[in-house]
């Protein structure tokens, strides 16, 4: 799931940005920025418990959708 460590300002900040172009380059951080943008925020399983990351994303905003697997 989401965290706010997938956000790319928090994970630029805390050398995953650094990690990804020395090993890589940075095209390959902003296709994992995509990625992790489409990663679920929460996620209900059995349909009693309710899982979310400590931190959401600062750059989360607007309306979130509900996907029921």
């Amino acid at each position: 799931m989401r965290g706010n460590h997938e956000c790319q300002a928090i994970n630029k900040m805390y050398g995953f940005y650094d990690e990804c172009v020395r090993k890589y380059s940075v095209k390959i951080w902003r296709e994992f920025g995509h990625v992790f943008n489409t990663l679920s925020t929460t996620a209900i399983i059995d349909d009693r418990i309710l899982c979310m990351h400590g931190g959401l994303s600062p750059d989360l905003n607007g309306e979130l959708e509900l996907i029921n697997l």
